[in-house]
């Protein structure tokens, strides 16, 4: 069985078809309501006067919280335990992998990984590195 689903907006004062959403905000409230363009056009006619001397003020933007945060370069962290992972290996082959030595605070989870160490870990698919890696992004630290 096909089914067809049509929207019309209508206009909420005229009742006419093809009308459009409106958002304003007065004295920190938002409002929106729908109107066609005969409407539309009578709201900003009225409004024309106050808005020709009123200063047009920033909005913020509200984002979604993501479950996956992107990174640089386009990759994808997944989860807390795969940087807890990151951070174990870095911890455990800093040296034999080249890499500089963690921080605390990134050993304790609260500073940035930094890519070269992501890179590794990949590179070397999150195994131990038994000997040092020729040619290495850092140098040990002394």
């Amino acid at each position: 069985m096909a089914r067809r689903t049509i929207v019309e907006t209508i206009d909420d004062l005229t009742g006419e078809k093809n009308a459009v959403e409106v958002r304003f905000g007065i004295d920190g409230s938002e409002w929106t309501i729908d109107l066609a363009e005969a409407s539309r056009a009578a709201l900003f006619k009225a409004l024309e006067p106050y808005l020709a001397v009123a200063k047009r003020t920033p909005t913020a933007v509200v984002r979604p919280r993501q479950q996956v945060a992107p990174t640089r370069g386009g990759r994808e962290r997944s989860n807390r335990d795969q940087l807890r992972a990151v951070r174990d290996w870095w911890v455990a082959n800093w040296e034999n992998a080249g890499l500089r030595e963690p921080s605390q605070n990134t050993v304790d989870g609260r500073g940035r990984i930094p890519a070269q160490v992501e890179e590794a870990y990949r590179l070397h698919g999150g195994k131990k590195v038994g000997r040092p890696v020729p040619g290495a992004v850092f140098a040990a630290a002394p």
